[in-house]
């Protein structure tokens, strides 16, 4: 695969940025529209569109090497930024402020489109392991490692409540729970669930 022929397979995703943008020059849309779609998107779409892939994906046989690569890479990146915070002597909130810009990246509202142009419903599933891993690791370690980085003593139980609060991650634990264990659903459940993830997917 070529550049060009990777450019192609995601030129819709920009086609759909641009009608966001073209409705906005046109004053169709409103800053409204921002907070509905960003909150449907959270709460909603993006939440069920990782159950419904880790439902109908047999974790038996997907194996454990994402899941151990990921962590491994996540623990190794936020010990190499926190590293280089130290080493080219940032102050201490620009410390923080710097781990936690490096750490977290849009990879669950651009990740999974891209992904699933280029790779597939297969690219999207492992894209979903992956923004999970990274999540939690963004949510938990990284997040303490900055408030230390800052000079204050990491809050654990704000961490954890904040955590609780987080719906991908929550779906992400059930959908993989019922998806390892094969508890099916009603198919009178799937479907909506269905057309409300697709929303969420290029």
């Amino acid at each position: 695969m070529t550049i060009f022929d990777a450019f192609y397979l995601i030129l819709p995703l920009f086609l759909i940025i641009f009608l966001g943008w073209l409705l906005f020059r046109l004053h169709v849309a409103t800053e409204q529209w921002i907070k509905v779609l960003n909150e449907f998107a959270f709460y909603v779409g993006l939440p069920l569109l990782s159950f419904m892939n880790l439902y109908t994906l047999d974790l038996q046989a997907f194996g454990n090497a994402v899941l151990i690569s990921n962590s491994i890479f996540m623990i190794a990146a936020i010990a190499v930024t926190v590293a280089l915070t130290f080493l080219l002597r940032f102050s201490r909130t620009s410390g923080g402020v710097v781990i936690l810009c490096a750490l977290f990246g849009n990879i669950a509202y651009m990740g999974y489109p891209v992904n699933e142009m280029v790779f597939g419903k297969d690219g999207l599933s492992v894209a979903v392991i992956v923004c999970s891993i990274s999540t939690f690791f963004f949510f938990t370690l990284a997040i303490a490692a900055a408030q230390y980085r800052a000079g204050g003593n990491p809050d654990l139980r704000a961490v954890l409540l904040h955590i609780a609060k987080i719906p991908l991650l929550w779906a992400v634990v059930i959908g993989a729970i019922m998806g390892y264990f094969r508890i099916p659903l009603p198919a009178v459940v799937v479907k909506p669930l269905n057309m409300l993830a697709s929303a969420s997917s290029a």
